[in-house]
């Protein structure tokens, strides 16, 4: 059979002329519009380097009526596209025989852990020590305006992970086949299509709420039973083998396979384990502060005064990195075009804080996490689950700096100059602020690294640092302070059967490379 597929690149239009896919098909040359019979979008990104002529560049499947003479088209990047097949899932007789599997955690990785696992006709048990994403969503929402925290189902624990309260961000470094059948697995489940081709894809908190419903709907019609509002306080072991979970209210099951996918602020998890001699080393990870600005600033610094209010561009992200004199990274991280910023404490007399957007982003604000690189020798002591402890102070300090889960905030330009805000600007976030000096809440050599890179945010993007920037502390779950290290089978490297996967391991970070690393574990499992 002749292939007449063809993948078309760095496809640009004007943001004023484009007003859908068919009006960039038509724009083309009439010999290869007119040959044209089907197309699917692949990739849509925004070039805004000329604020008088900001394109969208798309990248295109295109197929024809007949085979085209590649060589009389000359001002197009075009190539024959073959579809990849999609590799087969084969599981050995043996994988079958194996005990039950049963997955912690609901998050992104104990999701597609599931998911996985049922493509191979096999069906687990999901532990989750929250409850399900409607009754957690109502707990969150009545956090925010009591500041009563339920402890067990929050921003951080429930049904969906810490992602369910962000942005559900999809884009990732890790370039992965298993990328687009993540995404897929999504569209099937209600996400919205443009997240198979946005360069920065992005579900919304909103939109993820029922999408993660139907997941669990499909998780219970394929018999997966699901343990909410059970949290587990022990593992079994005999040696160095697992032999049952122990739930908060002494339910044993038994397994000999623990797919452990906690995430990232399952602290009390952690130190069970390591209690139980169970193996841990350190890992890097970050901490620092979450910016503000108004929306309408960031656009106008990013697309121009001219097109700050172009509805095609909606609100604009960014992303920022700086090396800092002393060799620290200071970098933007899970940066919220027209979003808010919330409360994601988890424990009492700890405060916590993220960003979060809707899908459709139309919050009168922009934030961003600006966090400084936190290493090893910085917070090491005599174990090598020291971070915790580390992360514990500085949460208390913030706590205690301001009332009862209120935000300790402070103008930019008055923390660059050690001084308290005698005013403070509107904020989005949940529940409220409270004017305190940050400079008073992390060391020095944090403080200071922020300063520095804040200046040279302001080189990259001018009117970064202004009288409208709003700084709120503190940020300090960006990603775990540990790792469990495991083979390459991803099975711990001491214990059997114990197989840590997603953000809690220590060897991911997001909704994409933690629902990757699930899946990859799984397969691994079952090869």
């Amino acid at each position: 059979m002749k292939n007449n597929r063809y993948l078309l690149e760095q496809l640009k239009i004007s943001v004023n002329c484009y007003s859908s896919i068919e009006n960039l098909i038509s724009s083309l040359s009439y010999e290869i519009s007119k040959e044209i019979v089907d197309f699917e979008i692949v990739k849509k990104s925004i070039d805004a380097r000329n604020k008088d002529n900001i394109l969208f560049v798309f990248t295109i499947i295109i197929t024809t009526k007949n085979i085209l003479d590649l060589k009389k088209i000359k001002k197009l990047k075009i190539t024959p596209y073959t579809q990849k097949k999609d590799k087969t899932l084969n599981v050995i007789n043996s994988a079958l025989k194996k005990t039950q599997p049963v997955i912690v955690g609901m998050g992104p990785a104990g999701i597609f852990c599931a998911l996985r696992f049922l493509d191979y006709g096999i069906i687990p048990t999901i532990i989750e020590r929250g409850e399900k994403v409607e009754s957690r969503a109502e707990k969150v929402s009545s956090f925010w305006k009591s500041g009563i925290l339920d402890t067990e189902s929050n921003v951080m624990f429930g049904e969906g992970g810490a992602g369910t309260f962000s942005d559900g961000k999809l884009h990732t470094q890790v370039n992965n086949s298993l990328n687009k059948y993540i995404k897929k697995k999504l569209v099937l489940f209600g996400a919205p299509d443009e997240i198979l081709f946005e360069s920065k894809p992005h579900i919304g908190t909103d939109k993820l709420i029922s999408v993660l419903k139907k997941v669990r709907s499909y998780l219970e019609k394929n018999n997966v039973k699901i343990l909410f509002s059970n949290k587990v306080i022990d593992i079994i072991l005999k040696k160095t083998e697992i032999k049952e979970v122990v739930l908060n209210n002494y339910q044993s099951i038994l397994t000999n396979n623990i797919f452990l996918a906690t995430g990232h602020s399952a602290h009390d998890t952690y130190e069970m384990l390591y209690k139980k001699g169970i193996y841990f080393e350190p890992k890097p990870f970050a901490a620092g502060v979450r910016i503000e600005h108004p929306q309408q600033l960031i656009n106008e610094i990013q697309y121009g005064s001219k097109n700050k209010n172009n509805p095609a561009l909606g609100a604009s992200p960014y992303k920022l990195t700086c090396k800092t004199t002393t060799g620290r990274n200071v970098f933007s991280f899970c940066m919220c075009p027209g979003g808010i910023v919330i409360c994601s404490s988890n424990q009492q007399n700890r405060l916590v804080i993220n960003g979060m957007s809707n899908y459709k982003r139309n919050s009168e604000f922009a934030n961003s996490a600006i966090v400084v690189s936190i290493l090893p020798d910085d917070f090491i002591k005599s174990s090598p689950v020291d971070g915790l402890t580390f992360i514990r102070e500085y949460e208390k300090r913030a706590f205690s700096a301001a009332s009862n889960f209120q935000a300790p905030a402070q103008k930019l330009n008055d923390f660059l100059t050690d001084k308290v805000s005698d005013s403070l600007p509107r904020s989005s976030y949940k529940p409220a602020i409270e004017s305190v000096n940050l400079n008073t809440i992390y060391p020095e050599f944090i403080n200071s690294a922020l300063k520095e890179a804040f200046y040279a945010f302001n080189n990259k993007m001018k009117g970064f640092i202004s009288n409208d920037a709003l700084l709120i502390g503190i940020e300090t779950r960006t990603s775990s302070p540990v790792r469990l290290p495991r083979k390459k089978n991803y099975e711990h490297i001491q214990i059997k059967g114990l197989y840590p996967v997603g953000e809690g391991s220590g060897y991911a970070g997001g909704i994409m490379s933690s629902a990757i690393d699930g899946i990859k574990a799984v397969d691994s499992y079952l090869s």
